[in-house]
């Protein structure tokens, strides 16, 4: 039996490159987060924000941005794994 790995995207958020922007922004600029998120809404400067940030080294805006993504059949081998272990460590111990 041949079996193959899968991985499927359960949520996203389309503005990503605004969340990033204002994650860029938030240390220079006056004003909350929900203030700096609105304002780059639409913003012609944030992708030369973001690449000017990512060019002086600063990568962390970058994991603003959050794609979840479930690893199925990972996920139903290590559910198997945890499974079988309790089992066979239920059957050495008895």
């Amino acid at each position: 039996m041949t079996t193959q790995s899968q991985a499927r995207i359960v949520s996203w958020s389309t503005a990503g490159e605004e969340v990033c922007a204002s994650a860029a922004r938030i240390s220079t600029t006056q004003g909350d987060a929900l203030a700096l998120f609105e304002k780059a809404q639409g913003n012609p400067r944030n992708q030369d924000l973001i690449g000017k940030v990512l060019r002086s080294g600063h990568r962390s805006v970058i994991e603003h941005a959050v794609f979840s993504i479930a690893l199925v059949l990972f996920l139903f081998i290590m559910l198997i794994n945890a499974v079988l272990n309790f089992f066979l460590k239920g059957q050495k111990e008895g």
